[in-house]
């Protein structure tokens, strides 16, 4: 994914603004724009899952709404 998003791009942007050395320059901004989309997104689902397990919440992933309250009314029939 990193190829096509960062590297493309700056494959042809970067020579356009610095000539051969924006060649040079091309992987190392690939990768350094890699990383902070991976610490943006790290930091995004980081907070979502702390909100989501918050006392009192539990934690929803793709789970459709009727399936919640199916699986809920089922934990309710098999307590002891």
């Amino acid at each position: 994914a990193r190829q096509i998003i960062f590297f493309v791009p700056a494959a042809l942007l970067l020579p356009l603004a610095l000539g051969v050395e924006g060649v040079l320059w091309t992987g190392p901004v690939a990768d350094g724009l890699a990383f902070v989309m991976s610490l943006v997104l790290l930091l995004y689902e980081r907070n979502r899952l702390k909100k989501a397990t918050l006392p009192g919440r539990r934690l929803r992933l793709n789970c459709s709404h009727k399936e919640e309250m199916k699986n809920e009314k089922q934990s309710h029939h098999h307590k002891p």
